[in-house]
């Protein structure tokens, strides 16, 4: 799949700055799921918990959520069709779910601002050195710390200033006849969401302190569930604000919103790595390296006592888009 964002032209800079949690916790900020779990009031979970015994395959890291969730999401849909599940029961655990989901969501947003609430945060120099003002930053962080090193950030799963993020697992191949509800924490769909809210607020002036905002909001879930329900799109009369939705998706409603309208991969002759474990995201990055065809050189920072292993799983990774990939330490 090739992200029709990464053949506009728009940000010419030559440096693109990869950015993930590891970026955040070397500037000493507890943003790791972990450190959220544990900052939780017991019980916090126990709903969430319950359901991951039933449908999960008892992994330790319970606390793993957007794993969890890809896990518990696809054994539902499973035992939709096992005898020894009733068919309504497994509808409405979903639905209970997918509720958890939202809250714990909400929980890691009011953690997360928190956290960053009043800390002064200072700048390394090693990184001061690698990346400049005119470096453009694709930031996979909820945080504002990228802002430190430059003003050039684009915020892939939405940012705490927005108040939206993207929580969800990575692609996968969806089964014939899924339910909506059994993908709706998706990333391709969860940032074709945060995609829409931001234009809604660019376009339309739409809040979510507005009515006409969340109905917006339920008309695009509507159009998702019509496009990846396997019938196609019918027609507009279910919907509150047709006119709007058309006007995102340009009148199509199969062609995906352009997003990331920002960059220039073609002109990109140095990526910086700065905290990414390259467990997810693994598409969205292939694609966009795919598309640096000049790509010259790659470096990545690693933290002090970094299994070598992780290492050399990292350059494997970029080694296969460029022969000269270093490592450095913050």
């Amino acid at each position: 799949m090739i992200f029709p964002f990464l053949r506009r032209i728009a940000y010419t800079s030559r440096k693109l700055a990869i950015i993930g949690n590891g970026f955040d916790l070397a500037h000493g900020l507890k943003t790791s799921y972990y450190d959220f779990v544990c900052a939780q009031k017991e019980g916090t979970f126990k709903n969430y918990n319950d359901f991951l015994k039933r449908y999960g395959n008892g992994s330790q890291h319970w606390y793993s959520f957007e794993e969890r969730i890809d896990e518990i999401s696809m054994q539902c849909f499973q035992c939709l069709y096992d005898d020894q599940y009733d068919y309504n029961e497994v509808l409405h655990d979903t639905d209970q779910i997918n509720q958890l989901f939202k809250d714990i969501k909400g929980h890691l947003l009011k953690y997360l601002r928190n956290e960053v609430s009043g800390r002064k945060i200072k700048r390394k120099l090693s990184i001061c050195k690698a990346v400049r003002k005119s470096t453009f930053a694709i930031n996979f962080n909820y945080t504002d710390t990228a802002e430190l090193y430059t003003k050039n950030v684009l915020y892939v799963h939405g940012s705490l200033k927005e108040n939206e993020i993207v929580l969800g697992y990575d692609f996968r191949e969806e089964p014939c006849f899924i339910e909506y509800k059994m993908q709706i924490w998706s990333k391709a769909l969860c940032r074709e969401r945060l995609e829409f809210s931001r234009f809604l607020k660019k376009r339309y002036k739409l809040f979510s302190e507005q009515q006409q905002y969340h109905e917006c909001m339920a008309d695009i879930e509507k159009m998702q569930k019509a496009l990846t329900s396997g019938q196609g799109f019918t027609d507009w009369k279910n919907f509150y604000h047709p006119a709007i939705i058309s006007e995102f998706y340009k009148g199509n409603p199969y062609r995906q919103a352009d997003s990331f309208d920002m960059i220039n991969p073609r002109k990109i002759k140095t990526i910086i790595v700065l905290g990414h474990s390259l467990f997810s995201d693994k598409q969205y990055l292939e694609a966009l390296l795919n598309e640096c065809v000049n790509l010259r050189k790659v470096i990545i920072f690693t933290y002090d006592g970094e299994n070598e292993n992780s290492i050399q799983r990292k350059k494997a990774f970029f080694q296969r888009f460029c022969r000269k990939v270093i490592t450095c330490s913050y």
